[in-house]
């Protein structure tokens, strides 16, 4: 089951959220936890698992389940699609199409979502995600980080660097963020319960916090407007770091590993996500929690 959540998806561009909602970790309890603001647009059932969501400002939500897509729109009207292909997470390009991204390979995707060109990775992808500001494609396993750059008109998609600096080979990046820059951004990339932030640039490994929670991170958020790094962790505790790396507040709240976060749609605030079946309204000033 998965619930539309309009004034969080659409506003705050949140598709680790609604990669959350879909798989299930909130176990069908939104409608009765989502408050504040967040309204609930409309639900879809499945029969198949839900794999992941994409939803952003400018294009309705897409849902991608195990054996195709589907699209929503605020006329309530769905259209279905049935893909040649399987993958683990789907990506929209800034080309009008799609990345499907699977553990060993990248399969480019048209609108209809019909795999056109596949190539395969020469190591395990553990995290994606696209750089809206460049146009690639940046992946994440054991010892590196890879982005990739579209060629022939986005028909096909090739490496283009890796970002080994600062990276051991045994060392398995998780999660990645990317700071919304319009100069040199940063990449903030999750290596056990640590975090390492390096020049997207340059692939220069700028810094490194090691042992900020005590057990795996889970969940990563650069909240832009007071530059700060939020991370969740297995335990549940959400932790937030000023520009400086010094710790400002602990969140205390949630009971299970933390799986999302989401910047909210107006003022200081975030919202988190966890196994525990809530979602919690944080705010960042004040540091105290605003909804649950």
């Amino acid at each position: 089951e998965l619930t539309i959540l309009h004034n969080v998806m659409d506003d705050a561009k949140s598709l680790d959220l609604a990669e959350a909602c879909a798989h299930g970790e909130f176990n069908g309890a939104l409608n009765g936890y989502m408050k504040h603001g967040v309204l609930s647009d409309y639900e879809c059932c499945l029969s198949e698992d839900i794999h992941s969501v994409i939803c952003t400002e400018t294009q309705s939500p897409t849902v991608h389940y195990s054996n195709g897509c589907r699209l929503y729109y605020r006329t309530n009207v769905l259209q279905d699609f049935t893909m040649n292909c399987t993958c683990d997470q789907l990506l929209r390009t800034n080309y009008k199409s799609y990345v499907g991204v699977c553990k060993h390979c990248l399969k480019l995707l048209d609108n209809n979502f019909q795999c056109f060109y596949e190539t395969d990775c020469c190591v395990n992808i553990l995290s994606a995600l696209c750089n809206e500001r460049s146009g690639e494609i940046v992946t994440a396993g054991q010892g590196n980080i890879t982005v990739w750059r579209f060629r022939q008109r986005a028909r096909i998609i090739v490496p283009h660097r890796a970002i080994t600096d600062g990276l051991h080979l045994n060392e398995e990046v998780s999660h990645l963020c990317l700071e919304d820059s319009p100069q040199d951004q940063r990449l903030f990339a999750v290596v056990c319960n640590g975090v390492k932030v390096f020049s997207f640039e340059s692939g220069k490994m700028l810094m490194e916090s090691p042992d900020m929670h005590s057990q795996p991170i889970t969940a990563l958020l650069h909240f832009r407007s007071l530059n700060y790094i939020i991370t969740g962790a297995k335990d549940g505790t959400v932790k937030v770091w000023n520009s400086s790396w010094q710790l400002s507040c602990t969140f205390v709240g949630h009971h299970a590993q933390i799986t999302a976060f989401a910047p909210y749609s107006y003022g200081p605030m975030m919202i988190s996500a966890s196994r525990d079946s809530t979602v919690r309204v944080w705010n960042l000033l004040t540091h105290d929690q605003v909804d649950v």
